[in-house]
């Protein structure tokens, strides 16, 4: 029997949670026949318990195969993942984060029906206390929506309807099983998923507007806290920016306006932490603003890049009182 849907999920130092991860995963199982879907399960080296977990949880449920190599990151369990995947459809799971009931069989029934390369559901924020909510912005849309590619790469450069995320999404497997992530690198996803929505072997993008994957938010994540790691994440998005300039031009402007307002958000956040920057990547940092400075010409047209031009300290002003106005509207939105 053919395999329906491949879920890879790197494992590293979460014996705490991963548990329960993989007791959604099984839920999920449920909803196919038996062989129809596997979960692959990658010990990129842990030094915790989670190996032990995750080799008991494989023995205990078929369906479920345990692999284990030497810490090499996030990029290459997924990479060790996506060689051993054999199924028509891929979904990448990490490992403190929990699948809503039912979600898989929904992405995939979707996909299939609407013939598309890539399907999302919504993000659950999960703190496990009552910081939860559920990000409308993940989907944006008030039903199950199809739409093409090219306004699919719009969506992503936004950043708001379509996240950088792998995680939450479901691939047809031809348009992912050679596509590797970028090693050594965090935010790996900024190197990775504007090249899969940009790949010209897909139609059609679907969104479910349902909260189907659970993210748990940590503080010792890589998302959790401020850290030099967002360099990195800049540089995702000036690869970005000029792979967009080069195959998506007309992209290019709205991918370049983004990097410069995560830029804007970088240099900010440098200067409340205190960190003790070496020369590497003070060079880095340099060579960033390099670069965006030979981008910018194609923001002159941008009022919000006049006006920061103009004087940064207008700029900061006039940010926080359209940031605190659309947030006092969403507000009176939800109590109507």
């Amino acid at each position: 029997m053919d395999i329906k849907v491949s879920v890879i999920i790197p494992i590293y130092n979460v014996e705490s949670f991963l548990t329960e991860c993989l007791e959604s995963v099984l839920s999920n199982f449920r909803d196919f026949n038996s062989a129809e879907a596997e979960a692959l399960l990658i010990d990129d080296g842990s030094t915790d318990s989670s190996g032990i977990i995750a080799a008991d949880f494989c023995r205990l449920n078929p369906g479920f195969h345990y692999f284990c190599q030497s810490n090499k990151g996030l990029s290459e369990a997924r990479n060790t993942g996506l060689a051993k995947a054999k199924g028509k459809y891929i979904f990448f799971l990490d490992s403190d984060d929990i699948l809503e009931d039912g979600i898989l069989l929904k992405l995939y029934t979707f996909a299939l029906q609407n013939k598309c390369g890539i399907t999302q559901c919504g993000i659950n924020y999960y703190f496990g206390d009552s910081r939860d909510y559920y990000s409308s912005d993940t989907t944006g849309f008030a039903k199950e929506t199809v739409v093409s590619r090219k306004d699919s790469i719009g969506l992503l450069v936004d950043n708001i309807k379509i996240k950088n995320f792998a995680c939450g999404k479901l691939y047809e497997s031809g348009l992912i099983k050679d596509r590797k992530f970028r090693p050594g690198k965090y935010f790996e996803d900024s190197y990775w998923q504007y090249k899969v929505i940009c790949s010209d072997t897909y139609e059609y993008y679907g969104i479910l507007p349902v909260a189907g994957y659970k993210y748990r938010q940590r503080e010792s994540s890589i998302t959790g806290s401020f850290s030099l790691r967002y360099i990195d994440l800049l540089e995702g998005s000036l690869e970005m920016c000029r792979y967009m300039a080069k195959f998506q031009p007309e992209f290019f402007q709205q991918c370049t306006y983004r990097f410069w307002k995560n830029l804007l958000w970088f240099d900010t956040r440098l200067k409340q932490y205190d960190l003790d920057i070496d020369g590497f990547n003070s060079k880095r940092i340099r060579d960033v603003h390099a670069s965006f400075n030979e981008l910018s010409h194609c923001l002159d047209r941008c009022k919000d890049y006049r006006m920061w031009r103009l004087s940064p300290f207008l700029y900061r002003l006039y940010s926080k009182f359209t940031s605190g106005t659309k947030l006092i509207l969403h507000k009176l939105h939800l109590s109507c």
